[in-house]
Order: C-alpha cells, then structure tokens, then sequence
C-alpha cells in the first residue's frame, strides 16, 4: 500500500534535523510556554534490580557504587527524554517509530488486510510505542538531537583548536613505522635448527642480496611475502608477535640483523627504511578537521547538559 504524503515528507533526511532544531527551540523557549512541573521520575527496585543485572551480564560483576549511580542516571535522565518525546507526539510523527509497530504489528497477525494507517493507530491504542525498546530508543536519540541542535555552530576560533588540541595531542601521534625485508627459517619445517640455519646465513649475508646465496642458505617461502611495507610496532606484532616487533625498533637501518624470533620460526631482517614517530600539529589539514568536529560536539554535548538540568528540575530529579 502507498505511503500517506506525510511520511513520505517526513522520511527526508535532512528534515529530521530541521525537525529536531524547532523542537529544541519550542521545548525551551520561554515565551512560548509556561515551565511545567511533571509527574516525577522515580525508578523502582525491579527496575534497579534490572539495571545491575544488565551490567553484570555485560561486565561479569556487580557494579561498585559509583557505576551504579551512573546507572540510575542515565535510566533516569533516558525515562524523561522518553516522556518528553511522548508529551510532544513524536511517536506519531518518526517514521522509524511508525515503520516498527507496523512491522510489530503484522508480526502478531501476519495475514492482516488492516490499513496502514489503522493498523499503526492499533499499536498505539495497545501502548506498544511505550514497551518497544527499539522504539523507546529511537525516541531517546531524537530528542537528544533535538535538545544538542540548540547550540553554536559556528565555526571553532584558533583559540578552540588549540585548547582541543592539547586534550587530544596525544592521539594524534604517528608511531614509528618501518619497511622491512627479511628471510625467514619456519620452525615447522627446521625445528631446532631454525635458529642456528638463521645465524649461519647472517654471516654470509654481510653486503650481499639472499637471492644471491646458494639455495640451501636462503630460507623458507612465507604466506605473508618477504618484503613489508611501513608497518608500525602494533601492526607488526600482529602478524609476528611483540616480542618481533619490539626487537625490530632496536634493528640498525640497512643492516641485516637477528635472528629474530616470531610465532612461525626465526628471521633476518633487514630495516630498509625507518620513518620516526612524529605529531602533526594543528594546522595538518586531518587534525584541523578532526578538531572542528571534537569541538562543534563539545558545544553540542554541553548544550544537552545544559537542557538536562532543566528537565530534570522539571521532573523533581536532582542534577
């Protein structure tokens, strides 16, 4: 069956943020309505139960006082973003809201001719809106969205980025990274010898290519090629082992060295290009970028901190 003009209109992305920045504005704007005091929230022992049972099912223990405070917080703070949303009939209006009951609905009576538009205002009726947890959610996000559109979107100053840039400095770094060549002596095919057959070849390697040595000196054939490109000490110790990839920084560049033990046997090798860890700074286009968005989402979460405190005075919660 066709869909009602309206959802098709509402199922326009970019209206969901128009959406959701009037509503922010209507929620909060003082000249257009009075506060109004809620029923107040309160969470009740099966629902705290629930809570620390959710997280020891995740975490494999109980919280410890703190967590659990958190815990209730944020089922609190969850509980009046979902009744906010309910008061302001956004139920009725989301198309992902409306598109799960009907399939909610249909999953009970499969063979249903009910209209669309009667068989959602059934699942209404039945309160569905209000037991669906993927529903409950969705309703949660829009009104997050909708309370974090309130604030600056302006462009961040220099001062901005560089505040943000001393928090993050760090997760900017570039680790080390080397390009290596190396010849490998498989634990599975020498056993023992691996690394003695290692060593030997070592001596003969001194200025000269492995594939000008006599066969017997030139080691095994290995899955992953003879020749790496950069790849950094995590990188490699997921192929070799950290112990391999920490003995790898400690290699003199185009100097054969080793042997160097991995998880499949012994290898030479040989560093044939090392690039130093270095932190790009602020004015790397890839960090600037990266610091706009941490910045327009800082101004954004603490316009929703802000918005908080206000609903939570509204429901006799305090902050």
């Amino acid at each position: 069956m066709p869909s009602f003009p309206l959802v098709r209109w509402l199922r326009h992305r970019p209206l969901h943020f128009v959406l959701a920045g009037f509503l922010g504005w209507w929620l909060f704007a003082p000249s257009l309505q009075e506060v109004e005091v809620r029923e107040p929230v309160v969470l009740d022992a099966a629902r705290i139960a629930a809570l620390k049972e959710g997280w020891v099912a995740a975490m494999g223990r109980a919280p410890d006082a703190a967590e659990m405070r958190a815990l209730e917080q944020r089922e609190i703070d969850d509980e009046i973003l979902f009744r906010e949303a309910i008061a302001h009939a956004l139920h009725r209006i989301d198309p992902v809201v409306r598109q799960r009951l009907l399939l909610n609905m249909r999953f009970l009576d499969p063979g249903t001719e009910v209209a669309e538009e009667r068989l959602f205002q059934q699942a209404l009726e039945l309160g569905m809106h209000r037991n669906d947890l993927v529903v409950r959610r969705r309703l949660v996000q829009i009104m997050e969205l909708s309370l974090q559109e309130g604030s600056d979107r302006s462009a961040p100053d220099a001062a901005e980025l560089a505040r943000m840039y001393e928090q993050r400095r760090a997760e900017f770094a570039l680790p080390a990274r080397w390009r290596l060549r190396h010849v490998y002596f498989s634990a599975d095919r020498r056993g023992e010898r691996a690394a003695d057959d290692a060593r030997a070849t070592l001596r003969l390697l001194s200025g000269q290519d492995p594939d000008a040595l006599p066969e017997s000196a030139r080691g095994d054939p290995f899955l992953g090629g003879l020749s790496l490109p950069l790849l950094d000490e995590r990188q490699l110790a997921g192929q070799f082992g950290s112990a391999f990839a920490r003995a790898v920084a400690d290699c003199e560049p185009r100097r054969w060295c080793g042997p160097l033990r991995s998880s499949y046997g012994e290898h030479l090798v040989l560093v044939e290009e090392s690039v130093p860890e270095r932190v790009p700074g602020v004015d790397d286009p890839e960090v600037r970028r990266r610091l706009e968005s941490d910045v327009l989402r800082e101004r954004a979460s603490a316009a929703l901190a802000r918005a908080m405190v206000e609903l939570r005075r509204r429901y006799g919660v305090p902050s």
